[in-house]
C-alpha cells in the first residue's frame, strides 16, 4: 500500500547552478549477479533454516494494528509502519507493546502522513518524511525539530553528512533526476539517476525505498538495476541475471502509461522476470521477483554461496514474503487468522512442519482471530 501522490508546488532557493548532476554514464562500474535457476517441481529445501520464531504481537485497547506496511528491525525492538493509521507502533522482540508515534495533523509538531520513516536508535529517535517536511521525534513520540523538504521524494535515508533522497521517478521544477544528495541542512548537492520518459510519474511498486547497508545504501530500479549509493554519488550499479529470465533491453524502452500497464505487460512476456522487492544487509540478499505469473523467492548468503529458493504457492504455506532482515534472521508475519489457519495444516508440510511445530507453543493456539498480526522470525545458519 503507497500512500497517494500528491503534487506539491515548492519555490527553490537553490539555482540549478548550485548543485551538479550525475549522468547514467558517470557511473564507471557494473557488474553481473548471476542467480542460480529455480526448480520448479523442487519443494523448498529449509536444510538451512535452523529454526523457526512467532511472536504474537500485543494486542489491547489502543493497540490494534489495521495492516503492516513496512517493518524496521532494530538491535532489541521492531518497528512497524501502519499507513491506515498513519502510525509507526513500537514493539520489543517478545512482542511486547512499547509505544506508538502517531501525530497525524497540520500542526508544526505533525506530520501529514507517513511517506517514508528513519530509525536512529544510536540517539534515540524516530523521523519522519510527508513530503513537505522532516520531522524528528524521540522514542515517547515527543517532537524534537523539523526540516522543510524544498522537493518532492518517495523515499530518503540519513547519512553521516546529511541525506539521500529518491523521487519515485517524479520530475522537480529544476530537475528531473531520481536520487537527491543533501547535506544535513536539506540544501542539495548533487543529483543523480535521470527518469527516463517512459517511466516519468509512474510510481514505483513497493520494495524500491531507499535501503540502509552498512556502510552504504542501495536502490533497485524498474530495469532491475541495483545501484550503491555513498552519501553524495552512485559508485556501483549491478544487474541480477535470473537464468531463463534475460528481459530483452527493448522491453524496459517501450512506453508505460501506470504502474498496472507495466505489471501487464511484463507478465505476459514469457522473456520478462522483474523484481518486486529487494532486501539486503551485511550477510544475506533477498530477491522477490515475478516471472510468468508467478512470483519467485531467492535467499542467498554473500559469504558462503548457499542459496534458499522457493515458489510464490510454496510462501502461501509457510514462508512468506521477507519484509526486513537482521544479522541471520528473516522477518515476515501472518494475520492472526491466517495463521490459524494454517497451523492446522502443517502435517502437509512435510520436513518443515517439524520446525514450525517445535516453535509453536501452547498460546499460539489461544490467539484470537481479532488479535494483532504475528511476526515470523526465520533463522538461517
Amino acid at each position: 500500500m503507497k500512500a497517494n501522490i500528491i503534487i506539491l508546488v515548492f519555490i527553490f532557493s537553490i539555482s540549478c547552478s548550485s548543485f551538479s548532476r550525475q549522468s547514467h554514464e558517470e557511473t564507471q562500474i557494473e557488474t553481473i549477479i548471476e542467480i542460480p535457476p529455480l526448480v520448479e517441481d523442487k519443494m523448498l529445501d529449509t536444510s538451512r533454516i535452523s529454526s523457526v520464531q512467532f511472536i504474537p504481537l500485543e494486542t489491547r485497547q489502543g493497540v490494534v494494528l489495521e495492516g503492516i506496511d513496512e517493518i524496521e528491525v532494530g538491535e532489541n525492538r521492531v518497528y512497524i509502519l501502519d499507513r491506515k493509521q498513519e502510525s509507526i507502533f513500537i514493539f520489543d522482540k517478545s512482542g511486547n507493546y512499547i509505544n506508538r508515534i502517531s501525530k497525524k495533523g497540520r500542526g508544526p509538531d505533525e506530520y501529514n502522513y507517513i511517506v517514508d520513516f528513519g530509525v536512529y536508535e544510536n540517539t534515540n529517535g524516530i523521523e519522519i518524511y510527508d513530503h513537505r517536511r522532516l520531522i524528528l521525534y524521540d522514542m515517547n513520540g515527543k517532537f524534537l525539530s523539523s526540516k522543510s523538504v524544498p522537493f518532492f521524494a518517495g523515499s530518503f535515508v540519513k547519512t553521516e553528512n546529511g541525506y539521500v533522497f529518491f523521487a519515485d521517478n517524479h520530475c522537480n521544477e529544476q530537475f528531473c533526476d531520481n536520487l537527491i544528495f543533501c547535506d544535513n541542512e536539506l540544501n542539495i548537492t548533487s543529483t543523480a539517476l535521470p527518469v527516463k520518459d517512459n517511466f516519468r510519474n509512474i510510481k514505483y511498486s513497493e520494495g524500491r525505498r531507499l535501503l540502509r547497508i552498512g556502510g552504504g545504501i542501495k536502490l533497485v530500479t524498474y530495469d532491475d538495476f541495483i545501484y550503491t549509493l555513498s552519501s553524495s554519488s552512485i559508485i556501483n550499479k549491478e544487474k541480477p541475471v535470473f537464468e531463463g529470465s534475460t528481459t530483452p533491453k527493448v522491453f524496459y524502452e517501450q512506453k508505460f502509461t501506470s504502474l498496472n500497464d507495466f505489471v501487464i505487460k511484463s507478465l505476459s512476456n514469457p522473456n520478462t522476470g522483474f523484481i518486486n522487492n529487494y532486501k539486503e544487509n551485511d550477510s544475506y540478499t533477498y530477491f522477490r521477483m515475478y516471472k510468468k505469473g508467478s512470483s519467485y523467492n531467492y535467499i542467498y548468503n554473500k559469504h558462503t554461496g548457499f542459496e534458499i529458493s522457493y515458489r510464490g504457492i510454496e510462501s502461501e504455506l509457510f514462508f512468506r514474503e521477507i519484509l526486513d532482515l537482521y544479522n541471520n534472521e528473516l522477518y515476515s508475519y501472518f494475520s492472526a487468522i491466517t495463521l490459524i489457519e494454517k497451523i492446522h495444516s502443517l502435517s502437509e508440510l512435510n520436513q518443515f512442519d517439524q520446525k514450525l511445530l517445535k516453535a509453536n507453543e501452547t498460546k499460539l493456539f489461544n490467539v484470537k482471530e481479532t488479535d494483532n498480526p504475528i511476526i515470523m522470525i526465520y533463522k538461517v545458519d
